[in-house]
Parts: C-alpha cells; structure tokens; sequence
C-alpha cells in the first residue's frame, strides 16, 4: 500500500474506518503477492499451510482474523507476519509487524490490530492481559540503546502507536525457526 493511503485511511472518520474500506484499499493500491510457497517463507506450524495460491487480504481472511486456537496462536501469528515482511518489506504497511534488528521487532498498533481484526487495540494488544504481556513480549524504549535510536526504522516509534517489542523466551528471531516449546 502506499504510505499516503495508509495515512489517508487513519485520518478517515473513525466511524468510516472499517475493515470492508481498509480491504479496499489494500485491492486497489497493492498489488497481491502470492504467498505460493508459505513454507518457504517459514510459517508455523507447517502442518497449517496448505499448498495454494493466497493474497496478503485472502490470508488475513483465513488465518489473521481467526480466533485464536493452536495452530493459531497469538505468537504464531505474530512470527507468521514477520516472516511475511522479512521477505517483502513493503507489506509492513499491510502486516503492522516487521523486525529492525535481530531480536527486536516494530508494530503498529493500528494495522497489526487490523490485521489480527482486534477493536481494542490498546487493551487487546498492549495491556498487562494484552497479547503482547500475556504471550512473554517485552516492551523496548527506542532510548535503551543508540542502535535503535539511529535506525531509520525506529523513526516513526512513538512507544503508543508504534512500539518495539523482543521475545523474553527466545522463541524467535529474525531469520531463525520459530522454537517451540521454550519457556
């Protein structure tokens, strides 16, 4: 999507803000990739991912929007959507999620909630009983170390809408297999 779309979107009437517009938005100004080899791309778990054609909107549909379950874990869908931007990092603006070093990644709250169909964002997302607290996610100020301050990829972080996140299991990094089963 092309960023002024994406600002053009946010700054909509919150009432004209739906996902039906958000969706239209993302057919008209981006034009799908195919997600043909999902396994290549290293979702988990693999056992999920059928092998067939899908567009970033048809995948938010069948797997970000759904419930969460086992194979559909709040931090599976987090490491899927990461997988998703490492490979194209222009879908960030679709996905919310991308890393900017090896073990820290940035959201956006607003499209990572709307990629996961979450109305409270602060309270879904954020909140000690949010997803990111519950599922061992730890908040990284953007001051904590002079790498982060320089990366233009922290430019944008703000600690509310844009935040930055690590794994305090370890689970995943970027270019690393999710590891199951670590505590």
């Amino acid at each position: 999507m092309k960023k002024e779309f994406l600002v053009t979107f946010f700054q909509l009437k919150k009432e004209e803000r739906n996902e039906r517009k958000f969706n239209q938005i993302i057919s008209a100004n981006f034009s799908p990739f195919s997600l043909t080899h999902r396994h290549e791309l290293g979702f988990v778990p693999q056992s999920e991912w059928p092998p067939q054609n899908m567009s970033l909107n048809e995948l938010k549909g069948l797997y970000f929007t759904r419930r969460n379950g086992a194979a559909r874990q709040f931090d599976f869908k987090l490491y899927n959507a990461l997988c998703i931007t490492s490979k194209f990092p222009e879908a960030y603006n679709y996905v919310g999620a991308i890393w900017v070093t090896q073990n820290v990644m940035k959201i956006h709250s607003q499209i990572f909630a709307n990629l996961l169909g979450i109305h409270s964002i602060q309270g879904g997302l954020f909140h000690k009983q949010g997803n990111f607290s519950r599922h061992g996610f730890i908040h990284v100020y953007k001051q904590s170390t002079m790498n982060l301050q320089k990366s233009p990829l922290c430019d944008d972080v703000d600690d509310y809408n844009v935040r930055l996140y690590t794994d305090r299991r370890n689970r995943f990094c970027r270019g690393c297999m999710f590891r199951f089963g670590f505590e």
